[in-house]
């Protein structure tokens, strides 16, 4: 849901890399894979 919704409203890796997304302590990190993954892809380019 988060990354097709941001694809629809157009956001760029910043963007995406910084997003405030809801998380819970006991399950996930505060860092979202989706996290990660957007500002990995965007030192890569």
């Amino acid at each position: 849901n988060t990354l097709s919704v941001a694809l629809w409203a157009g956001l760029d890796l910043d963007q995406i890399g910084y997003l405030d997304l809801a998380y819970a302590p006991p399950f996930s990190a505060a860092w979202d894979i989706i996290h990660n993954a957007a500002q990995s892809l965007r030192r890569s380019i």
